[in-house]
């Protein structure tokens, strides 16, 4: 082999090395991002920042439990007032425990725990499980398109619990 072929095989690896490398740091740019879009669901629920939740959402939103079905921003809108009205203490907490993203279709996955918590006139209901979100990315930003969460355990004094 010329040294003119070996430079050139050379060449190539340090092409495929910096290649790989920016493909690491744009994947880990997503992530955070899709992370910090994620926390603004906990922020949002907690301060009752209905406006705010909604700027996570793709328009065309779905999300499900085994409570009942959601979709678009304005019936996740109309479902969090009437949540809000009737449970005025409740807390909702995502935990995010994996993401992987596709960025050549600007797709993601995210897993984790979610646990909310509010008070019947009997007392506490606690309810915690697993989440799975699929975020899409549009114009730069990721928005949650669907989420599904799956209640695992029902504990607390109250009787909400007992009637699933």
């Amino acid at each position: 082999m010329g040294m003119r072929a070996f430079k050139y095989i050379i060449l190539y690896f340090l092409f495929m090395a910096t290649t790989a490398v920016n493909a690491d740091m744009d994947i880990n740019k997503q992530e955070e991002a899709i992370k910090s879009a994620s926390a603004i669901w906990n922020t949002a629920f907690s301060n009752r920042d209905i406006p705010l939740f909604l700027s996570i959402l793709s328009s065309d939103v779905q999300m499900a439990s085994a409570g009942g079905k959601w979709q678009t921003q304005e019936g996740t809108k109309r479902f969090l007032e009437q949540l809000f009205k009737r449970r005025p203490d409740i807390t909702w907490v995502n935990t995010s425990r994996e993401i992987n993203i596709n960025l050549a279709w600007n797709v993601a996955y995210e897993s984790g725990d979610w646990v909310e918590d509010w008070t019947e006139p009997d007392g506490k209901a606690i309810i915690n499980g697993r989440y799975f979100a699929l975020w899409k990315q549009e114009k730069s930003s990721w928005y949650l398109h669907a989420i599904i969460f799956i209640p695992l355990n029902c504990s607390g004094p109250s009787k909400y619990c007992n009637k699933k």
